[in-house]
């Protein structure tokens, strides 16, 4: 396949109804994005693994927020590499690159640009430092065995200032799907004391935070969950 376009990314601020920051995607030097909606949540996208790395085996990565969550109004790429060359194909058809064959995209200048992304920092707020502390240093693997995940972090914008960080099962099918808040005070706070603390907490077995809402207390906030025993 011939490699015959070339991509760049771009980390902005959404427009106010979302909020937040999106991804932006040229190619060929053209927002292919913008056209149609607002772009990738960069916490969705980069954290805790970059869905747009380009493996062997292809991979849908989110494009569009759609309504601000995945759904039917958010358009995904289908992202797979083939030799030297990445192929970004289109899950939905929304009048977004060419109906039949996508775009192609020398593999090294493909990975280049990803790594230069991921390594822009200069559009992070503190909050968004904190998120993305909270998603590279947390024990996924160990969340996972009680069937959780992160969701997402983020912060009050007025006082009293609170860090949230939203956690849900893993098993998202059902369409009441139980989920967690853990709050957490950021006044007067670096996000380095931020992260740790909720590091700290996230290390603990979930069974404490329910005792802690039980009593509530902080760190625990908005619930609705349900009793489970770990996955061994």
């Amino acid at each position: 396949m011939l490699a015959r376009d070339s991509i760049r990314f771009e980390i902005a601020p959404c427009a106010a109804r979302y909020g937040g920051h999106e991804v932006r995607v040229f190619v060929n030097g053209r927002d292919i994005i913008s056209e149609h909606a607002a772009g990738m949540d960069p916490q969705r996208t980069l954290w805790p693994a970059n869905s747009l790395t380009a493996t062997a085996t292809p991979r849908l990565a989110w494009v569009t927020r759609g309504r601000g969550e995945p759904d039917d109004l958010s358009v995904y790429a289908m992202i797979s590499r083939e030799g030297d060359v990445v192929v970004w194909d289109w899950e939905k058809q929304w009048g977004i690159g060419d109906d039949d064959f996508g775009y192609a995209f020398p593999a090294d200048d493909y990975d280049r640009e990803v790594a230069r992304l991921v390594a822009d920092r200069s559009w992070e707020t503190p909050t968004d430092a904190v998120a993305r502390g909270v998603f590279e240093r947390a024990d996924h693997d160990a969340l996972a065995r009680w069937g959780l995940q992160v969701r997402w972090v983020d912060a009050a914008p007025v006082p009293p200032h609170e860090v949230t960080v939203s956690l849900c099962s893993i098993d998202r099918s059902h369409p009441h799907s139980p989920w967690l808040d853990l709050g957490f005070p950021a006044d007067d706070r670096d996000p380095e004391s931020i992260v740790q603390e909720i590091i700290d907490v996230l290390r603990a077995e979930p069974p404490r935070w329910m005792a802690l809402a039980s009593t509530g207390r902080p760190p625990v906030r908005r619930r609705r969950w349900f009793s489970r025993r770990r996955s061994d």
